[in-house]
């Protein structure tokens, strides 16, 4: 299932449009590096700045805006394209960097 997604930037005020093939594929790679940490999803909304339920949304499937996908993929020390990839598995985004 292909998302176009439109967000506002918090910072800006402006409109940011995502266009990705699913956003299920983000969250699952939300909920394993998280529980890769061994975060809870409080512990981890802690750390980034962002409400508890807004990463549980985003681990359920909610859009994300790319600014927080940034932030997101810093934090975990990934890349935005691993996040979003169905087919990139993490020894690939390993080889990467």
């Amino acid at each position: 299932m292909e998302s176009l997604v439109w967000c506002k930037n918090m910072q800006t005020g402006e409109e940011e449009t995502l266009y990705y093939p699913d956003v299920k594929v983000f969250g699952k790679k939300l909920k394993k590096l998280r529980q890769s940490r061994k975060l809870t999803i409080k512990e981890l909304s802690d750390q980034i700045g962002w409400w508890h339920w807004c990463i549980d949304e985003w681990e359920n499937g909610s859009p994300v805006c790319g600014d927080t996908l940034r932030q997101l993929a810093d934090y975990f020390n990934v890349s935005t394209d691993y996040l979003l990839s169905a087919e990139m598995n993490e020894f690939e985004q390993l080889t990467l960097f």
